[in-house]
């Protein structure tokens, strides 16, 4: 599916959500509770938001949210309930959010050889993100988890391939696999070793059909999806 057929189906998607579920007083207050986060190293120009609930317990985890396409944070938050999840079991969430002048469709830039490199672009961005948070509230750094939507996704795959060290493992429902054979070299940008391929061994896809054509089989394999619990 290319990308213009997909980003009119996720507009077609939102504007029905919206219409069943038209956003109520309380969700609009903790959708707006997200707060803006500075001071971290930032190559990549990426805005960062999040949510900490307000009796945060210590050594709480870290949920770091990657949205789609065309999405912002907040939108994002208040479609998904991510916050009012995190006020019901106790964990702080990071949103990074893409910068129209990066992007003209707000996606995050997974594809790009700048941005998927460890120490450079979007992902650097984000894992300075997430080192500002454990370094401002009582994270633990063992519990720091990653989601993302669509191309949110695929970043995903993009911070576990390059800074696997931050992570205690993935949960993403929506990841975007390129669908070509380009696939591969993409991966390989990130430098692959054996905690790459461990990382990525973890992955869902559930965009595309790469798993049943095998054009992943020599990156990842294809597992059934799992339930994770903190």
């Amino acid at each position: 599916m290319s990308l213009a057929k997909t980003l009119a189906r996720l507009k077609r998607g939102r504007a029905a959500f919206a219409f069943a579920h038209p956003v109520s007083p309380v969700e609009e207050v903790n959708s707006g509770g997200l707060r803006e986060l500075a001071g971290f190293r930032n190559p990549g120009n990426l805005r960062s938001l999040f949510y900490v609930p307000e009796a945060l317990e210590a050594q709480a985890p870290l949920l770091v949210v990657l949205h789609g396409c065309t999405q912002s944070a907040r939108s994002y938050d208040r479609g998904a309930g991510w916050s009012r999840l995190a006020d019901r079991h106790g964990f702080a969430l990071l949103y990074p959010e893409q910068k129209r002048e990066n992007n003209p469709n707000l996606c995050f830039n997974w594809y790009q050889r700048g941005d998927t490199t460890r120490g450079s672009g979007e992902a650097a961005s984000i894992a300075g993100m997430i080192e500002a948070m454990k370094s401002r509230f009582p994270i633990d750094g063992e519990r720091v988890f990653v989601t993302g939507l669509s191309a949110g996704g695929a970043m995903t795959s993009v911070m576990l391939a390059t800074y696997p060290e931050l992570f205690a493992a993935p949960a993403a429902p929506r990841i975007w696999l390129k669908r070509s054979s380009s696939w591969p070299d993409v991966v390989s940008q990130m430098g692959p070793n054996s905690r790459t391929r461990f990382a990525l061994r973890r992955l869902i896809p559930i965009h595309g059909r790469e798993c049943r054509s095998g054009r992943v089989a020599r990156i990842a394999s294809c597992p059934r999806p799992t339930r994770t619990h903190w």
